[in-house]
């Protein structure tokens, strides 16, 4: 059974590696599932369900999730 998960941020994201010698950071168009882990995880915690976690990250398969620009008019 496939889920679909629909992320709608507040403030703009960036989503890179460690910043190089440049004067700008490099981002990327995905956002790893290990990222997506880590905000489950903080979720939970604030909800008082730390001892959830490791069977919500068990029971779930994450990929990579692609960024679609979307403008709202």
């Amino acid at each position: 059974m496939s889920q679909y998960l629909s992320i709608i941020p507040q403030t703009p994201l960036h989503i890179g590696g460690v910043k190089p010698n440049f004067r700008f950071l490099l981002t990327q168009d995905i956002i790893p599932g290990s990222l997506i882990r880590g905000c489950l995880a903080e979720y939970l915690i604030r909800q008082g369900k730390k001892s959830k976690i490791k069977e919500y990250i068990k029971e779930t398969k994450f990929g990579f999730f692609i960024l679609q620009i979307v403008r709202i008019i």
